[in-house]
């Protein structure tokens, strides 16, 4: 599913702009992929533990998230990201 979703989306590709987004923690690792069409967020937690971030700085006002891949046990609810250990999670912004 990760491949297929790179192949399909600009945002992916080597070419698009990468933007690192500052949380409270070091973990969870909050970036976003963007090929000024479609923008992607995504976030990684390599820890042991389970983490969670604000990403209300990563989205725009009027926009939405639209879940595209998980890995792991990962959700947003409003703007609070809630990761277990060893997940990963790709959004939409819609």
């Amino acid at each position: 599913k990760l491949i297929a979703l790179r192949k399909d989306n600009k945002a992916f590709q080597a070419n698009s702009s990468f933007t690192p987004f500052a949380t409270d923690k070091a973990y969870p690792m909050v970036f976003s992929r963007s090929d000024g069409k479609d923008t992607f967020i995504v976030a990684l937690n390599p820890t042991g533990k389970q983490q969670s971030a604000d990403i209300r700085s990563a989205l725009p006002e009027g926009k939405s998230l639209e879940t595209v891949l998980v890995s792991g046990n990962a959700k947003v609810s409003s703007s609070r990201l809630t990761m277990s250990a060893t997940s990963a999670i790709i959004l939409k912004i819609k």
